[in-house]
Formats: C-alpha cells, sequence, structure tokens
C-alpha cells in the first residue's frame, strides 16, 4: 500500500483512528463503569457480575486472534466498521436482558468479538499508510483515545446514574455512539484510502535482507525469532492489572473508603486523566531515552509495583491519597500497553504479519484481564482489600523482572 505523506490526510485519518478508538471504549467500558451501581441496584454478588465482564475479556481475547488474522487478509476498514456496528446492536439489546447473569454474559461476550475487530485491523492500516515516524506519533495520539474514552464513560455513567438512577441508559448513549462513529468511519477512512492509493506515495525500507537469504529471514516464526513469550506473559500481567484495577476500582473505594457509589464511579475519572499524562510522558521519555521497548516496560512496571506497595502500606488511611495510587498504579500499565502492543507490532512490518502480531499480543492482555477481573473479586470476597492490594504488588514485581530479562534478546532480534 501506498504511504500517506499529505499531512491534512495523515491528520485526518489519525483523527478517525482517535475517535473510533474513543468509541471502542465507550462500548466496551460503560458495563464496567456502572458496575458498582448494577451490583448494588440489582443484589448480584461482585463475583457473579465479574462473569460478565470476564466473558468479554475471553471473547475479545480470542476475537483478536482472528481479528488479526482477518486483518492481513482483508479490508482492515471494513472490519473495523463491522465491529463498531456489531458493538452497536449489543448495547442496544443489553438493557432488555434483566439480570440474568448468564444471558448477559453471552451478549457481552459478543460485544468482546466485536470489539477484536477493531484494534488489529487499525494498527494494519497505520503501518501501512504512514511511514514509521508519523505511526509512532499516531500511535500515541491513538492511545490517548482510549483513555479519554474510559474518562467519558465513567462521567457519563456517573452523572446518568445520579439523576436518573438507572444505570442502562449508559448502555443507550454507547450504542448512539457507536452507530455514528460506523457511519462516519466508513465514508470518511474509504475516502482517505482512495486519495492514498492515488497520490500517496511508495516508501521503500532502507535496509533489506540479503537476496540470498530473503526467504529464509521472511518465513514468519515469531516464536524461534524474538523473545515473544517472555513478551506475551509480561502483557498478560500488564492485563490482569490494567484491567482489574479499572474493573473493581469503584468497589474498592465504595467498601474501602465509605464513598457512594455514584461518587465512587465519578472518582474513577481521575484514573484515565491520569493515564493521558502517563501515556504523554512515556512516550517522551521512550522516544528521548530509550531504544529498547523492554527496558522503558521495566521501569514503567516498577512504577507500578512502587505505588501498588505504597498503597498497600496506607490502605484504608485516606481516600484522595488511594484514588491517586490506583489510578498511578492502572496509568503504569496503560503505559505498558502503549510500548509493548502499540509499538512491538510494527517491528515485524517486514514480514507482512503486523495485524497478526498485533493481535496475538492483545490477546494476551485480555488473558490477563479475565483473569483477574474475576480472581480479583473472589480475592476481596474471601479475604480483603489489603490482601487484593498486596497481589498487585507481586504481579507488578513479576512484571518487572520479566522485561529485565528480556532486554538483551530483544535487542538481538531488532538488530538482526
Amino acid at each position: 500500500m501506498k504511504k500517506i505523506t499529505n499531512k491534512k490526510q495523515i491528520l485526518l485519518l489519525t483523527a478517525m483512528c482517535i475517535a473510533a478508538y474513543l468509541v471502542s471504549y465507550l462500548t466496551r467500558k460503560n458495563f464496567n463503569a456502572v458496575l458498582a451501581e448494577f451490583t448494588v441496584a440489582e443484589g448480584v454478588e461482585k463475583s457473579a457480575a465479574s462473569i460478565i465482564t470476564v466473558s468479554l475479556f475471553i471473547f475479545y481475547g480470542v476475537g483478536q486472534l482472528l481479528s488479526g488474522y482477518l486483518g492481513d487478509k482483508f479490508s482492515p476498514r471494513k472490519i473495523l466498521t463491522s465491529g463498531l456496528l456489531l458493538t452497536t446492536a449489543v448495547n442496544i439489546i443489553m438493557p432488555f436482558l434483566g439480570t440474568n447473569v448468564t444471558v448477559m454474559a453471552v451478549f457481552w461476550g459478543i460485544n468482546g468479538i466485536a470489539q477484536a475487530f477493531m484494534w488489529p485491523p487499525m494498527v494494519k492500516i497505520m503501518t501501512s499508510r504512514f511511514t514509521a515516524d508519523t505511526y509512532k506519533t499516531a500511535v500515541v495520539r491513538v492511545t490517548l483515545g482510549s483513555a479519554a474514552g474510559t474518562m467519558l464513560i465513567y462521567a457519563v455513567a456517573a452523572l446518568f446514574i445520579k439523576f436518573t438512577g438507572n444505570w442502562k441508559t449508559v448502555f443507550y448513549f454507547a450504542a448512539a455512539c457507536g452507530l455514528v462513529m460506523a457511519v462516519l468511519w466508513e465514508l470518511i477512512v474509504a475516502k482517505i484510502e482512495k486519495n492514498a492509493d492515488m497520490y500517496g506515495e511508495e516508501i521503500i525500507q532502507e535496509s533489506l535482507p540479503a537476496k540470498s537469504d530473503t526467504k529464509k529471514d521472511t518465513k514468519f516464526n515469531p516464536f524461534t525469532m524474538s523473545p515473544i513469550i517472555i513478551i506475551m506473559i509480561a502483557i498478560v500481567l500488564q492485563g490482569m492489572l490494567r484491567d482489574g484495577v479499572e474493573s473493581w476500582m469503584p468497589s474498592y473505594l465504595s467498601e474501602g473508603y465509605g464513598i457512594e457509589t455514584s461518587g465512587a464511579i465519578l472518582s474513577s475519572v481521575a484514573l484515565p486523566i491520569l493515564t493521558m499524562v502517563c501515556v504523554k510522558v512515556t512516550s517522551m521519555i521512550y522516544n528521548r531515552f530509550f531504544t529498547n521497548e523492554l527496558s522503558c516496560s521495566a521501569v514503567l512496571f516498577l512504577a507500578g509495583t512502587v505505588s501498588s506497595l505504597i498503597l498497600w502500606i496506607t490502605h484504608g488511611m485516606n481516600a484522595p491519597i488511594a484514588i491517586a495510587l490506583v489510578a498511578l498504579t492502572a496509568s503504569a500499565m496503560h503505559g505498558v500497553n502503549l510500548i509493548l502492543i502499540g509499538m512491538i507490532p510494527q517491528k515485524y512490518e517486514k514480514y507482512g504479519n503486523v495485524s497478526f502480531i498485533a493481535g496475538l499480543i492483545n490477546f494476551c492482555t485480555y488473558v490477563g484481564s479475565a483473569i483477574f477481573t474475576y480472581g480479583m473479586a473472589k480475592i476481596a470476597e474471601m479475604w480483603d482489600w489489603k490482601v487484593t492490594i498486596f497481589s498487585w504488588v507481586i504481579i507488578s514485581l513479576v512484571g518487572t523482572l520479566l522485561c529485565l530479562v528480556t532486554i538483551k534478546s530483544w535487542k538481538k532480534f531488532k538488530e538482526r
């Protein structure tokens, strides 16, 4: 595919990717945003309600593999459009399912598949249409869209629950956003791609494998050619903390500090705000001080270890401090997500499997999400929140160690 070099077209495509990713979070995080209210209003136990969220993570993770494969074979634009339309339909249906956890889990699992049809095709579009430097800038901005979407849906959920007393209205809002985005995405991005094919430029890689070694070097086997398996494990740990902490932050604040559910949900807006700051800071630090993605990720995991350790020590003392530390822990994991999920796939572009790698490693994120969203609920029910927080310390520490031991092997892979 031809690369886009026109600045206006680059900005427009970047804006569309940001908007689409933002809307994907509105239609995905809305149940997490109302989770605390849902359990209280409907009398559903935390571990039972978590099954609904876990269902999305499981199907989202598996769907990443399918989406990654399809994104390399078919039009990534159309795959993303289909995902937006499907998530819109599910969000319309969810409020009519009552409180049957099993049925809700099935439909929210379908939403997971819909959501999976967004990130790998989007990465494919950006790597195909942007130069390497433009991609680095764009992927940071798109990641900020996810934080903005999280902030918006938590704020909307708090306001809707406060003034309507009904968590179901949040789903109608998300569905409306999904439908509008699907129409705009298909119309505008199709036009951008047409212009790129007509007026774009062919960018030749500066270094290509020698002719005699081309077949050997381009035969794709990520499991022997790079330390991808260890990276995948680190990504699982990142997913455990990022989504586990985000899902249960309102419940933690409500039960641990006596904050009413609407107030706890609104307090959670601090999390995506800090995430946006963390992503920008991570991008600046990465571009200025790091040439190795695993070195940068180790620092971020260490930051999560320190913040969760301080939270464990100060548990129950002060609500504002707790909010800040929880947000910092989750934000550090968003930084890891930017580096490992956003930057790693680009390194495989020469093998023609960018979408597959993006789907594969994002699959690992949601393996972790599924494990710990349910696991955190069970730990909190069986023991208490202090024990739960200590588990965050262990997870982030292991993530730090995994990244440290992978630095050299990842450097060798990139040099190769």
